[in-house]
């Protein structure tokens, strides 16, 4: 079930969470390669699509606007952090305050605990987490690491 919620952004329709249904393995694959086949294109100069059965669809929620598909957001919360493995958004619903709803939405989960994630260094998605308050924990040649507390 879709729970509704309306971000601050004047251009986005309402939008929600809901977990990923096992036949969605597709879509995520799909929300994955159009968003970090570029990425992985200018770090590496080439695409490796992951496996369909390396996907944990079960930790997937789906973001949607206006009941499609935009979106999807997994994370893990443990003990002592959350940490979000995948944050993908469709280019075309990207910059209207998806990605900041949805960072939201884990800070409530992560119930002050530090959040974590990494992304490769060729991803311009860096700007948009510092913006939300993350900072560079660690680097390597490939990754930065990245934690809000």
């Amino acid at each position: 079930m879709c729970e509704p919620a309306t971000p601050p952004a004047p251009c986005l329709r309402p939008i929600c969470l809901r977990p990923a249904r096992p036949d969605e393995a597709g879509l995520v694959l799909a929300l994955e390669e159009t968003t970090m086949r570029p990425v992985a294109l200018a770090l590496w100069g080439v695409w490796r699509p992951r496996p369909a059965a390396q996907l944990d669809l079960a930790a997937c929620r789906i973001i949607e606007g206006a009941g499609q598909p935009v979106g999807v957001v997994e994370w893990h919360r443990s003990a002592d952090e959350l940490r979000i493995a995948k944050l993908y958004i469709q280019p075309e619903s990207q910059r209207c305050g998806i990605g900041g709803w949805v960072l939201a939405q884990a800070a409530a989960q992560a119930q002050g605990l530090p959040i974590r994630l990494s992304v490769l260094t060729t991803n311009p998605a860096l700007e948009f987490y510092r913006r939300h308050g993350f900072v560079i924990e660690t680097s390597t040649a490939e990754r930065h690491h990245l934690i809000r507390r």
